[in-house]
């Protein structure tokens, strides 16, 4: 389903304030997130999203609303039964701005009241009114300057949107469609200080772009995130298929959507894995799905780790790893991406701390393009590796007899948290040497 626009919102939510107004509010608060006044939300867009994601959770499980509007605040209207529960939605949202420097010190009389105002809607409903409609009014001078300079937001005008009514015939040509001709793979490495690379699994992706060039050119594939996150599960269901098939890999990694994993397609495919193989992959959580749905994301990696999978967490930046080294997030490998432009970020104090508490076999320093990215991650002490450099690396020296210490030290299997129902104990991941295929 698409998500309504933020001027429909800004309709939505007069509307909704009118009700309200009208009815008892026993039990009703209410948060305003402004994630405009967040340098923090305006310079990590993706994180915008997932705010919206969390909030729009939480407003399903407390019988509640949420409304994005024009600038892109949030306000959220829930029912609390008693203080506890209140507590429990105030501990998630103030979790979601921990990473913010407005909101570092949260608490009374800082900037975390700043960035989230909350309102007893029996006392205060007046004031929440007033919050919603200066918002609205904003937005609204906002657009007529902009209409009045002419400006427009840039958009690719050769792409065509993605529509409901298109899913369908996107979803059969991708089911007809051979999809290991879009299959590729990247190595993780240890690489030690002689720069000498030894491959500790290969990540196994779809790619999206090549799948785009050759089956849709024309289609913009990221218009709506709903209908993307479709085509995302059913990309998840041909891999799974294909590497019930393929049985040509031994130690990899597979990027799966929560959801995935907790459907019976995942245990079809956990059917026709050897129980001594499961601790040989490796599979791979979005950032996003911690965040939006944490009680499923954990359900899924609890899951994984009783059948002797390990789980990685993907594509989290250094300026956000702080959020994502809770400890409830407990998982056996992260991945920290390298951008250029972040380099700031990976050289400070906080970072360097945070990477020096955790466990350096566990972190992956991802997108390494070049040496300077690989320079800077030695020097923080991270040992695992991926990117185009590594590749090169790789293709350089032909390693084919990888040093088994570090492999076992880097797969060495996670305690398992639930209890096994009368099945064998899943033993240690075999130490395999380069190039030989499991059967």
């Amino acid at each position: 389903m698409k998500a309504p626009s933020s001027a429909n919102q800004d309709a939505a939510i007069a509307e909704f304030l009118e009700r309200l107004g009208r009815r008892k509010r026993d039990k009703n608060y209410a948060v305003h997130l402004r994630l405009s006044e967040s340098y923090f939300y305006r310079r990590n867009r993706a994180f915008l999203s997932i705010a919206s994601n969390t909030v729009m959770a939480l407003a399903q499980r407390y019988l509640g609303q949420m409304f994005t509007l024009a600038n892109e605040d949030l306000f959220f209207v829930f029912i609390a039964d008693d203080d506890a529960e209140l507590v429990k939605v105030a501990k998630q949202l103030q979790y979601l701005f921990a990473e913010d420097p407005m909101a570092f010190e949260s608490g009374s009389g800082t900037d975390y009241e700043k960035l989230c105002t909350w309102y007893n809607l029996v006392k205060e409903f007046g004031e929440f009114r007033a919050a919603i409609e200066a918002v609205i009014d904003t937005g609204a001078k906002d657009r007529d300057a902009e209409k009045a300079t002419g400006r427009r937001k840039k958009r690719d005008e050769t792409l065509e949107p993605l529509t409901t009514g298109e899913v369908a015939g996107i979803e059969n040509a991708l089911r007809q469609a051979d999809v290991s001709i879009f299959l590729k793979r990247q190595p993780v490495a240890v690489v030690l200080s002689d720069q000498k690379p030894e491959t500790v699994f290969n990540e196994f992706y779809l790619s999206i772009n090549a799948i785009k060039q050759r089956l849709f050119p024309k289609v913009d594939l990221r218009n709506s995130r709903w209908l993307f996150q479709a085509l995302t599960a059913l990309l998840d269901d041909r891999m799974l298929a294909h590497l019930k098939r393929d049985r040509g890999h031994a130690r990899f990694s597979i990027n799966l959507n929560v959801p995935t994993v907790l459907s019976e397609k995942f245990v079809a495919f956990d059917e026709s894995v050897k129980s001594g193989a499961r601790g040989s992959i490796v599979v791979e959580f979005q950032r996003a799905d911690a965040l939006y749905d944490f009680g499923a994301f954990r359900m899924a990696r609890d899951y994984l780790r009783s059948r002797g999978y390990r789980v990685c967490l993907d594509g989290v930046t250094p300026d956000v790893l702080g959020i994502f080294s809770h400890a409830d997030l407990d998982v056996d490998f992260m991945k920290l991406f390298y951008f250029k432009d972040q380099e700031a970020d990976w050289q400070s104090a906080k970072v360097r701390d945070l990477v020096k508490a955790s466990n350096k076999l566990r972190l992956i320093m991802a997108r390494v393009d070049e040496e300077a990215a690989l320079r800077l991650g030695k020097t923080l002490g991270i040992n695992l590796f991926q990117g185009f450099f590594v590749d090169r690396l790789i293709a350089a020296y032909e390693s084919r007899h990888p040093s088994t210490s570090a492999l076992k030290r880097a797969l060495v299997p996670p305690p398992l948290p639930i209890p096994q129902r009368a099945q064998p104990t899943v033993p240690r991941a075999p130490s395999v040497k380069l190039g030989k295929a499991e059967r």
